[in-house]
């Protein structure tokens, strides 16, 4: 798994459109018109990107995804602030 990481506002939705371009992977997000707007403002295509609720209530599982906001989406999806998480840079 990559990460992005940035400040806020600099770049970090504009970097994960643009993979989802050249990958054909879709982007898990919130608000799916965010994604769609900044796609076309780049001028790329990208798979139809798939709202929280839809991707936590199972309507849509593709077999990789991007998430947009990573933070926000394990607030949506535990309804419980997350203050600390590890993760393995590695897939091993």
């Amino acid at each position: 798994m990559d990460l992005i990481i940035k400040k806020r506002a600099h770049g970090k939705t504009c970097d994960l459109v643009l993979a989802s371009a050249r990958t054909g992977i879709p982007i898990v997000c919130f608000q799916t018109w965010v994604i769609e707007d900044r796609a076309k403002e780049l001028g790329v295509t990208i798979p139809k990107p798939i709202a929280y609720k839809d991707f936590i209530a199972r309507n849509v599982s593709p077999d990789s995804v991007y998430i947009d906001e990573l933070e926000m989406f394990l607030l949506y999806a535990f309804s419980s602030r997350v203050e600390c998480a590890t993760i393995s840079l590695d897939n091993e």
